[in-house]
C-alpha cells in the first residue's frame, strides 16, 4: 500500500522531532536548549504532523458523511492525544526532561498508530457513506 504526501510530510515532522529530542537528551546537539525549549520544539513538530493527518481524523470520526472508524481506534487515539497534551503542558510548565521524553513518546505513538491505519486503508480517497 502507498501513503499520501501528507503522511510523508507528517513522517518527516515526527522524525525531525524524534531525532532532535534524541540529540538534545544525549547532549550531542542543541545543548544550549532548556527542557522547555525542547518541549516546545517537539510540540510544534507534533502539531504539524497531526495537522497533516487532520483529513484522516475527520474520516475516522465519521464527520462530513464518512463512515466512522473503529471505536477502539478512536478511543486509543483519543487517549494518546490526551496524554500528549498533558505531557506538553507539564513539560513546558515545569521544564521537565522526563516529560519532554513522554511528549516525544506520545507523538511517536500517535504517528505509528495513524500511519499503520493509513497503510491498512491505503492512500485512496476517504470512503463516503452511500458512495
Amino acid at each position: 500500500m502507498r501513503i499520501s504526501w501528507r503522511d510523508g510530510l507528517a513522517t518527516l515532522a515526527i522524525a525531525i522531532a524524534t531525532v532532535g529530542y534524541l540529540l538534545w537528551v544525549t547532549d550531542t546537539a542543541l545543548t544550549s536548549w532548556t527542557a522547555r525549549a525542547a518541549a516546545i520544539g517537539v510540540l510544534v513538530l507534533g502539531v504539524v504532523g497531526g495537522a497533516l493527518g487532520a483529513e484522516r481524523l475527520v474520516v475516522d470520526l465519521g464527520a462530513e458523511g464518512h463512515d466512522r472508524g473503529p471505536m477502539a481506534y478512536i478511543i486509543w487515539m483519543g487517549l494518546l492525544l490526551a496524554f500528549a497534551v498533558v505531557s506538553a503542558v507539564v513539560a513546558v510548565a515545569m521544564s521537565s526532561t522526563t516529560w519532554v521524553g513522554l511528549l516525544t513518546l506520545s507523538i511517536v505513538a500517535l504517528w505509528v498508530s495513524a500511519t499503520a491505519r493509513a497503510l491498512m486503508l491505503g492512500a485512496g480517497r476517504p470512503h463516503h457513506v452511500g458512495h
